[in-house]
């Protein structure tokens, strides 16, 4: 192959990648344009609402039709979460305050609690790397509820300084009866963090977000079915990949 035969490549080869770039630039512009239509939602932090980050599994159309968050191995029931709550305060054991953060900075989970971890940041991967998607929900009304010997129906109970900063919050003063609860906890930079031992059930939950990839997808949209099927359909008419 002569040289000018390898210019005449080099120069076709050039053409076709920049061809190949201004299409992916209109394509993205009108996808952009599309998903504008789509219901947005302009979320605020703030002491009502919570923000979870979730990975692959975990997509907003999958999210709404399994129900919202649920531990995949512990179940929430209220027997359950009062065994929990006994290791988690049982003067034998670690203390609620090392047994959490330890859950919450390497996923470790000796007491097999339902736990899952929640923030109060938007945009926040939670410290995992594999985090796709953050979610915005509405924290719902709860009491805090002191724990005592007596509400675990333990002898005793372990409460260290560090494990009187955990706080327990429940719709109701009993375990057994409670549908929602909740320890609260300091977490990095004085940021109180939540860990749920109950369901997060999709009904609370408003706005979805990506935590990577182009604009349009970082962006807060209503978590409704309508929402979702829209934007599934947008993408596939474009040839977008949902991930």
């Amino acid at each position: 192959m002569s040289t000018e035969n390898w210019r005449d490549r080099d120069a076709r080869l050039k053409e076709e990648r920049a061809e190949k770039e201004r299409q992916e630039r209109e394509t993205q512009a009108l996808l952009t344009k599309e998903l504008t239509a789509v219901p947005m939602v302009d979320v605020k932090e703030g002491p009502t609402t919570s923000f979870r980050a979730a990975g692959k599994g975990q997509e907003p159309w999958d999210l709404l039709k399994g129900g919202g968050f649920k531990h995949r191995t512990h179940p929430h029931t209220g027997g359950h979460l009062l065994t929990v709550l006994q290791r988690l305060y049982a003067p034998t054991g670690l203390g609620v305050s090392a047994i959490i953060e330890g859950y919450r900075r390497s996923n470790t989970n000796s007491v097999e609690g339902p736990f899952i971890s929640v923030g109060p940041l938007k945009d926040d991967s939670q410290g995992s790397s594999s985090s796709r998607w953050s979610y915005a929900f509405t924290v719902p009304a709860m009491r805090r509820v002191m724990v005592t010997k007596e509400l675990l129906g333990l002898p005793a109970i372990a409460m260290s300084d560090a494990d009187a900063k955990v706080e327990l919050y429940m719709d109701v003063p009993d375990v057994t009866r409670a549908t929602m609860v909740a320890l609260r906890s300091p977490g990095p930079f004085n940021f109180i963090e939540t860990t749920w031992m109950s369901a997060i059930p999709a009904e609370w939950i408003f706005a979805w977000s990506g935590l990577s990839g182009p604009p349009w997808k970082q962006v807060y949209r209503k978590f409704d079915q309508d929402t979702i099927d829209t934007y599934l359909s947008i993408l596939k008419r474009y040839g977008v990949s949902v991930d």
